[in-house]
């Protein structure tokens, strides 16, 4: 068992790779702490089921193995766009899921291109991309273009770039919660170390 990024408790393969590990023994008292999250994710479009992760909802569609384009419209299909990634915490939560899917899809494409004008990377959303997680070999500047597309690898959780054309890859899309709901998740920590 291992607690993820979001607080909850799930259940894991001893083998499954999980980034760190944090080891304290506390003998203080119990205090209860909240985390609100606004909206809900949406109901469940065609195949689509959303888990949420803080202000955001994911479907993954790891059974389909789909181009960069095909991928943008499947996303755009159930009201949301291909993967994006904000930072640490959300890679990670991304990384963990994409574990179990590993056998299937060698990664996920990531919603981001190259802006010619800025020579910067963007997303589909054109919000600049201020987090990355790109190989060692992935980040020269010669090896970004127009004309590159860019996922992240199952197994680790790193980013690259590829072929547009590739049909290797799974699809992640990503929507804000809606507006109807505030969920408040309750957990007891410890405080005091």
């Amino acid at each position: 068992a291992y607690m993820d990024i979001d607080g909850t408790w799930r259940t894991a393969t001893c083998n499954t790779k999980l980034q760190g590990a944090i080891c304290k023994l506390n003998t203080g008292p119990l205090s209860s702490h909240k985390w609100s999250y606004n909206g809900s994710c949406p109901k469940t479009i065609e195949d689509s089921s959303w888990v949420p992760f803080r202000n955001h909802c994911y479907a993954f569609h790891m059974e389909v193995i789909l181009g960069q384009k095909e991928a943008v419209k499947k996303c755009q299909k159930v009201g949301g766009m291909v993967l994006s990634i904000e930072d640490e915490m959300e890679n990670i939560f991304i990384w963990q899921h994409l574990q179990v899917y590993e056998s299937q899809a060698k990664g996920v494409w990531l919603g981001m291109s190259f802006n010619p004008k800025g020579g910067t990377l963007v997303w589909h959303d054109n919000t600049a991309v201020s987090y990355s997680n790109w190989g060692q070999h992935d980040t020269g500047p010669s090896m970004i273009s127009p004309n590159s597309c860019y996922w992240i690898q199952s197994s680790n959780g790193v980013w690259r770039l590829g072929s547009c054309s590739n049909v290797t890859m799974g699809v992640i899309c990503k929507t804000t919660r809606g507006k109807e709901t505030n969920q408040v998740c309750a957990d007891k920590i410890r405080v005091g170390f």
